[in-house]
């Protein structure tokens, strides 16, 4: 008898597991619907800040400085009107060979083919402000309307006086650049200058001098950088008659960024120039 009762008790416990393994019932198609959607949105959020992450990095409002960059188009079109800074560059000065000289005549190992200087670019155009030094005895800082002309010590190379100019500004210096005006003159041909793809434009010429006393350009070529349109560089040349004797001169920036410059850039004028 014990041995039925044990057998009616174990049967009693199976069924009585058994059913506590059916006291939750099964998935409904309702839930199972539910959950898709929850796991669809999921998705989407994270599908939705990739695109706001790349979107953002395009539009170059990005918290980095690289993605503040405005990368322009300059296979036609092209202006130097927009914010683009350097803060290093040369400009080189050829000179015409002196009296007695021939073409021929070598020059001692590892000298320039002219006179160097180090130089730099900060130009606002929203602002109309640009300070640079393109010139051998003078830095540039050029706000709309007027210009603070500092003279450079050719030694030490600070600046030893400073004169305002109240004749022209901003527009009026880029025009004396010949940098106002560009020109395609070569059906967008790419060359590599300095080491640089490039876009080859021409200036326009102007009928003033940078400066009293400056030469006057009778051709300008500009170099517009393929992948970011900013300016590279430009040459210019002069003629003969040239006070300075220069025949050519060269501005060159390797490293020009295509945004504003640093505000604390507008902080640096001289001394000498308050």
């Amino acid at each position: 008898m014990s041995s039925v009762g044990s057998d009616v008790s174990e049967a009693e416990e199976r069924r009585s597991s058994v059913h506590s393994l059916r006291v939750e019932p099964p998935t409904t198609t309702g839930t199972r619907i539910l959950q898709l959607l929850v796991v669809a949105l999921f998705f989407a959020g994270m599908v939705g800040a990739f695109c706001y992450v790349v979107l953002d990095r395009e539009s170059g409002t990005g918290g980095s400085e690289d993605d503040t960059e405005l990368h322009r188009n300059a296979s036609s079109n092209w202006t130097i009107l927009w914010p683009e800074y350097s803060d290093s560059g040369y400009c080189l000065f050829i000179k015409f060979p002196e009296e007695g000289l021939s073409e021929n005549d070598e020059t001692e190992e590892g000298d320039e083919p002219g006179d160097r200087i180090d130089s730099y670019w900060y130009q606002d155009n929203d602002l109309q402000q640009l300070f640079t030094r393109i010139d051998e005895k003078y830095a540039a800082y050029v706000f709309p309307t007027y210009i603070y002309w500092a003279t450079i010590d050719p030694k030490t190379k600070k600046v030893i006086s400073c004169t305002r100019d109240n004749t022209f500004g901003y527009p009026e210096f880029i025009s004396r650049l010949g940098l106002y005006n560009m020109v395609d003159r070569h059906s967008e041909i790419r060359r590599i200058t300095n080491n640089k793809k490039v876009f080859v434009y021409d200036g326009e010429p102007s009928s003033a001098p940078l400066h009293n006393g400056g030469d006057i350009g009778y051709f300008i070529r500009a170099y517009a950088d393929y992948d970011t349109g900013v300016l590279l560089g430009w040459d210019t040349f002069y003629g003969r008659n040239s006070k300075s004797k220069i025949y050519h001169s060269q501005c060159w920036f390797d490293d020009m960024k295509a945004k504003a410059p640093p505000e604390d850039v507008w902080n640096k004028l001289p001394a000498e120039c308050h």
